[in-house]
């Protein structure tokens, strides 16, 4: 058994636990939450559950991705900002 097969399973293990405990209809709400940025503290409340929790479903049932950029009018080069 890989790696890969065995998160996978986890991942269908905890989303099916999630889904008898909450409903389907909150599960579908708490990942749409998580997309648009809803903090873990607001669905903690929400779910009645530690911030730990609703940490450890996050990284279980999505990916984060991090976009970086430099701020606007820092010049390509130098260190100054263009005025």
């Amino acid at each position: 058994m890989d790696k890969g097969s065995a998160e996978i399973r986890k991942r269908k293990r905890m989303a099916t636990n999630f889904e008898k405990t909450y409903g389907k209809t909150v599960f579908l709400a708490f990942l749409d939450g998580l997309e648009r940025g809803e903090s873990g503290g607001l669905w903690a409340t929400r779910l009645n559950v530690s911030r730990e929790r609703v940490r450890h479903w996050r990284d279980v049932f999505v990916i984060k991705v991090v976009h970086i950029r430099r701020h606007r009018g820092l010049l390509s080069s130098g260190n100054s900002f263009d005025e």
